[in-house]
């Protein structure tokens, strides 16, 4: 009797699947000198129905939620020595499963950035023992050892963007210790890293890619953006209660670079359709703090409870927003007692927001910093000299934000030299990004949209924080409103120029 056409496919790809299987005790073989090799033969009688029978389920599951799966492929190894494999997953954290019960063994890592690619298990450094390497969003490739505790942690893009491809290979060939491979998705022509074993980028990386022609990775989709506006203005005015229009229309009309103003405008004559969204409502929370209604939003952000689509800490960051300048605010009347309460009010995960607290919260340093200030106004120099060295320790790679909090603790520290290279560094960096622009305009998949306008803006800003730093005020001032023209929404650049 002749096989159906489904059948004879299914044989096949049995036939390739257990050569894949095989694949490595094929090599064992040759490499032994084995001149036999043995395969499964799949007759028309051996292909039997099976029954799939679940074992157990919602493996690192919490009480009463889970966190989002991505495309992140769970690998199997022996923790603890004892014979049975464990499971190894993660989505935001990373856990370990009894491979029998699903029960959890230990979760380690925090809950901000989520894993995109599958878990690498491999024995990075030839010590006997394997690690187990995970890449995330915010540019984090991390390094555990199989109790779960941190090896290392990195940021070999400076946080910009995510990880979606990991690998670990032999890449010298001499069976020395293992590189790891990083690849992003993020508008830029340099999108590959490889690490050694100890997670320090190789000499010589990233580099660019073959096809520099397009080097985003991701094309914007709307190449004019005058017709999409128009397009979601005109389904708003057909569908005016759908809150999706709102959103989606404002993270266009950012990406083109229209005033804040009018931007809020628009969400506010639509408050009650905004309310029903919490992605529009976040994005009219970011700009009531951007026209100085920071109080305002504090108010909805104590007392709305966010459900956050594929587990975003976006919210969270909306709230530090909100209570930096609400401290800023203070600050400037003199209120340095307030001040220090809007502040310290920044280090919170309100449980409304559920944003779990991350492993390393990488704006630590600039609310340290901050509470430092205020506690130094208030006359308190130890516990203000506490706040300073807590933000100057934090652990930071690349041109940020961050890294000049961190330069200015420094500098309250009397660490002059080291704050003069950071301050130098956010400089280079800036003028290097602005020397290269032109780069194609992009929306990343998944909401996270950036144009070209915006990176151009953001590498204003770091050169205007690198001159305010050095002392070169009238430069500074000039870049951050470089950054504004190109970017109004931009935070930074506004509490830089604030009164």
């Amino acid at each position: 009797m002749e096989l159906s056409p489904a059948a004879s496919r299914l044989r096949w790809w049995i036939l390739i699947v257990a050569l894949i299987l095989l694949a490595p005790a094929v090599r064992a073989a040759a490499q032994s000198g084995g001149n036999t090799l043995y395969l499964p033969v799949v007759g028309k009688s051996q292909v039997q129905p099976v029954t799939a029978v679940l074992k157990w389920a919602y493996g690192g599951c919490y009480s009463s939620w889970c966190e989002t799966g991505w495309y992140s492929s769970p690998a199997v190894l022996d923790i603890d020595g004892d014979g049975r494999d464990e499971i190894i997953a993660s989505a935001y954290s990373l856990w370990a499963l009894n491979g029998e019960t699903g029960a959890l063994v230990w979760r380690s890592g925090g809950t901000s950035h989520r894993t995109w690619p599958g878990v690498v298990v491999a024995d990075l450094d030839r010590d006997g023992t394997s690690e187990i390497v995970i890449a995330q969003s915010g540019g984090l490739v991390s390094a555990y050892r199989p109790d779960g505790s941190l090896k290392w942690q990195k940021q070999p893009s400076g946080g910009a963007g995510e990880f979606r491809g990991l690998l670990a290979a032999d890449l010298d060939g001499n069976n020395g210790p293992l590189e790891v491979i990083v690849t992003r998705a993020y508008g830029s022509a340099r999108n590959t890293w490889v690490l050694d074993s100890s997670g320090n980028t190789r000499a010589g990386w990233p580099q660019l890619p073959l096809d520099s022609g397009n080097a985003n990775g991701y094309a914007w989709g709307v190449k004019d953006p005058a017709r999409a506006i128009a397009s979601f203005e005109k389904a708003i005015a057909l569908d005016p209660g759908n809150p999706r229009w709102y959103f989606e229309l404002d993270g266009i009309l950012e990406a083109a670079g229209a005033a804040v103003e009018k931007r809020l405008a628009l969400l506010r004559a639509h408050a009650e359709t905004v309310a029903r969204r919490d992605d529009a409502m976040t994005r009219m929370l970011a700009l009531l703090i951007r026209n100085g209604a920071e109080d305002e939003a504090l108010a909805v952000l104590a007392t709305r409870r966010f459900h956050n689509w594929e587990g975003s800490d976006e919210i969270h960051g909306v709230y530090v927003d909100a209570c930096l300048t609400r401290g800023h605010r203070l600050f400037r009347a003199k209120d340095y007692a307030g001040a220090r309460a809007a502040y310290e009010a920044a280090l919170l995960y309100p449980e409304n927001l559920e944003v779990g607290r991350p492993y390393r919260d990488y704006r630590a340093g600039e609310k340290h910093y901050f509470i430092g200030l205020a506690r130094e106004a208030l006359g308190d120099g130890a516990a203000a000299r506490a706040c300073f060295e807590k933000a100057a320790a934090h652990a930071l790679e690349g041109a940020s934000e961050a890294r000049y909090h961190q330069a200015c603790a420094l500098r309250k520290l009397g660490r002059d030299e080291e704050a003069g290279r950071i301050f130098a560094g956010l400089a280079a960096h800036g003028a290097k990004e602005i020397a290269g622009a032109g780069a194609v305009d992009y929306f990343a998949k998944f909401g996270e949209r950036r144009s070209e306008r915006a990176r151009i803006a953001q590498a204003h800003y770091l050169l205007g924080l690198g001159y305010r730093g050095q002392g070169r005020e009238d430069e500074a001032v000039k870049e951050f409103r470089a950054a504004l023209e190109l970017a109004p929404d931009l935070l930074g650049a506004r509490t830089q120029l604030a009164p």
